[in-house]
């Protein structure tokens, strides 16, 4: 079994684009319920038909492909059912975390300043949200704020998708110093314990109401 109860997970549409991260309320070899828990991402917005369940565990990547059974439950409940399960090699070695903050980007020749919104981070890279249209291999710098910590990071676009004036980019961190690692730590390890206590509180709700 790839993931279970209380596992977080990414979820992608039927082009395997990120749509948001959610939590496994209930899983058996058939069947999956899940609950949106990006801040800025509803039930509604996941897509009817085939979607794409990811998980990290250690030096693997599993992924589930469901189909989408009901999205009419008042809590944001999407039940689906079970259709392929595959592992791929996680290169990543770096579980990520939901997130939801803004970040100042600079890109180019001279460099040139826009903004971006941070949707999952983990020690060696970011989930970011952009208007920017970059390349795959593009390099780009970070200035990442949270709380009164500031941290300035180096990092290359590994993925992109999207279109139509937004676009999602996987980007790996590079050249990171060791202060600017003792903050990214701190970010990490706070992002981990607030998902886990989001997690426990939905789960007990969850269970709370029979369902």
């Amino acid at each position: 079994m790839s993931f279970k109860k209380g596992d977080i997970v990414t979820v992608s549409n039927k082009l395997e684009e990120y749509v948001g991260t959610a939590l496994i309320l209930y899983r058996d070899d058939e069947m999956v319920d899940i609950k949106i828990i990006d801040e800025h991402v509803a039930s509604e917005d996941v897509p009817d038909g085939r979607i794409l369940l990811g998980y990290e565990s250690y030096s693997s990547i599993y992924a589930v492909y469901c189909d989408v059974l009901e999205k009419a439950d008042e809590a944001g409940v999407i039940k689906l059912r079970i259709s392929k399960t595959f592992s791929v090699i996680n290169r990543r070695f770096s579980t990520r975390y939901p997130a939801f903050f803004k970040v100042d980007i600079a890109a180019g020749e001279p460099l040139e300043t826009f903004d971006g919104v941070i949707r999952n981070m983990s020690l060696r890279g970011f989930m970011v949200n952009t208007h920017v249209d970059l390349s795959v291999n593009h390099m780009v710098e970070m200035g990442i704020k949270l709380d009164s910590r500031n941290v300035s990071v180096k990092a290359r676009v590994a993925r992109k998708s999207g279109q139509g004036g937004s676009f999602n980019y996987g980007l790996y961190i590079v050249d990171l110093g060791y202060d600017e690692k003792i903050l990214m730590r701190s970010m990490v390890t706070e992002l981990k314990e607030k998902n886990r206590k989001i997690s426990e509180k939905l789960i007990r709700g969850y269970i709370g109401e029979g369902l």
